[in-house]
């Protein structure tokens, strides 16, 4: 019987007995087929050399465009609605925490969170069904701008910090312990003129005639999108907070507060950290409500916000998205 090899042909052996032939029609045997290990690779390399010989991976291609990126930095799929990108990446295979092809969701091992809501979803699938629950369609300049609304101070900061200031009418602390504030501000000159300054003075004031508790603060504006707030008390000692706004997506925003003080000020840190989260939730109340207007109407005791406007003017330039346009596009 012939046996075929895959890599040399055997030559057949003959038997040296004679056989009568028969009278049938001969049949060919099946041929067999003898599997034979690869040779095995010589290597010259020193022993202690443990770089792998394997080919580098070819890089990740585009699943809508088919370029060399990943899914996250296509054009296309910033262009499209979050709705639209989850049913892309769903129907492409990747994953929904961190956009990678090479898995599926429940297989993610990443720590990635969104930047909005801080669940386990990549930041460009981030929807929400209530416009009010968790996404403030505010501009960039209105976040620091409540520096300069004098008015808001005792609208909204006026309510003790343990009264809810939905229903604060109902609490005998709205009548007996209110934050007062005292609050002017100006920009810098030339070459500083990119900088304003808020001073900021906090009373607690307790049975509507004594007060207490006072707290200086000196807000530094550098830029559109960073604030440095000097605190100093006696009783709070020296704090300092860092403010930044990144910008997420047109009309949403990120802002981040990192506190700064001497490590025996622990507790009085936490009770900054609260007081300014109870602040700032109060203020998100003033940026869902706001009306944009071309032209509004302002009082005498609005003059600190015009000021205000034109000093944030500079940051913009002939080429700066208008408000109405940042409503209606989503690739910026």
């Amino acid at each position: 019987m012939d046996a075929e090899m895959p890599t040399a042909p055997t030559p057949a052996i003959r038997s040296a007995v004679t056989v009568p032939r028969s009278k049938t029609t001969p049949v060919a045997a099946p041929r067999t087929t003898i599997a034979t290990a690869a040779p095995r690779a010589v290597s010259t390399a020193p022993h202690n050399d443990t770089r792998s010989m394997a080919p580098d991976p070819p890089l990740l291609e585009c699943a809508l465009c088919r370029r060399r990126h990943r899914l996250p930095r296509c054009g296309i799929f910033k262009g499209m609605t979050p709705q639209q990108r989850q049913q892309v990446a769903q129907a492409h295979g990747h994953c929904l925490n961190c956009l990678a092809p090479t898995h599926r969701t429940p297989e993610c091992t990443t720590s990635y969170q969104c930047q909005i809501c801080m669940r386990h979803l990549h930041t460009l699938l981030h929807r929400t069904a209530v416009p009010d629950a968790g996404r403030r369609d505010v501009p960039r300049s209105q976040i620091p701008e409540n520096g300069a609304d004098f008015a808001h101070f005792s609208a909204v900061h006026q309510t003790c910090l343990l009264v809810n200031a939905e229903i604060s009418n109902k609490s005998l602390l709205f009548k007996y312990v209110q934050h007062r504030w005292e609050a002017d501000w100006s920009t810098s000159p030339l070459p500083k003129s990119h900088v304003a300054v808020l001073q900021l003075t906090h009373y607690l004031q307790m049975f509507l005639k004594y007060k207490m508790f006072k707290v200086d603060i000196k807000a530094k504006q550098v830029g559109p999108s960073f604030v440095h707030l000097d605190i100093k008390s006696s009783i709070l000692g020296h704090i300092d907070i860092l403010q930044t706004v990144t910008p997420i997506e047109p009309l949403v925003q990120k802002v981040s507060h990192r506190f700064y003080a001497r490590r025996g000020l622990g507790p009085m840190v936490k009770l900054m950290i609260f007081a300014e989260s109870v602040m700032f939730e109060r203020d998100m109340f003033i940026w869902n409500h706001k009306v944009f207007r071309n032209t509004p109407i302002l009082v005498k005791e609005d003059i600190a916000i015009k000021k205000f406007r034109m000093w944030f003017s500079q940051f913009y330039t002939e080429n700066s998205i208008s408000f109405i346009d940042a409503r209606k596009i989503l690739d910026w």
